[in-house]
């Protein structure tokens, strides 16, 4: 049966703007406690989906954690609270991102950019990190440095789990406009594991996309 979800028009594909509000919206009407229960089981489904992807990786062949770029919710995205445990009791290597505001050029002002350090599942916890409190707030490249935190480059990175706006039948995704996504995932290796995290909510039939846009190999839908 067709989810009467997807029997929306769909905005103009100039107005992404529109859709994304749309979207965003419907996702905001979930219930904290239905976002957490379905969050959860969703959870569940991405620890046994990534465990059987790198279980014939090189990260388990030389012994290796594997290393996994997460996301620490913001707004009504799904969390990823039980499977970050559950990571560290694999033993994996948990990155977030965090937009760094890098020291303005001669030409213009500071540049803004995507980067991910390695959190332990208690500091993820704690959420007392301004990136974590707040995921789209940049902080200063020294105060990031300053931290101390490991950091880790694109083709370090054994899995993905990608965030998203909304995506369609055919695994297009749509983010929130920044392109950091778009910039990080080409540069991942192409043996690297690419999963995107949504809610039902989030599906839209013929999403507007563009030559650059890149469909996502997976989605755990909850």
């Amino acid at each position: 049966m067709k989810n009467d979800i997807d029997m929306e028009k769909t905005p103009p594909p100039s107005d992404k703007a529109a859709l994304r509000r749309t979207l965003i919206a419907r996702r905001d009407r979930i219930g904290e406690a239905d976002r957490l229960e379905r969050s959860a089981s969703m959870c569940e489904r991405l620890s046994a989906h990534l465990a059987e992807k790198l279980s014939g990786s090189g990260s388990e062949t030389d012994r290796r954690p594997p290393s996994v770029a997460l996301y620490a919710a913001m707004g009504s995205e799904p969390t990823l609270d039980r499977f970050v445990l559950e990571a560290a009791r694999r033993g994996w290597n948990c990155f977030f991102p965090v937009m760094v505001k890098e020291a303005p050029t001669p030409q213009g002002s500071p540049r803004i950019r995507m980067r991910f350090v390695q959190l332990t599942a208690e500091s993820y916890r704690r959420r007392d990190l301004p990136f974590l409190a707040q995921p789209a707030k940049s902080v200063a490249e020294d105060e990031l440095a300053g931290l101390g935190l490991r950091t880790a480059q694109a083709e370090d990175f054994d899995a993905v789990v990608v965030p998203l706006v909304g995506f369609d039948e055919k695994n297009n995704r749509l983010g929130y406009g920044g392109g950091n996504y778009d910039r990080f995932l080409v540069e991942t290796r192409p043996e690297s594991v690419v999963v995107g995290f949504a809610f039902a909510e989030q599906r839209w039939c013929g999403l507007p996309v563009e030559a650059h846009d890149i469909p996502l190999p997976d989605i755990i839908v909850g």
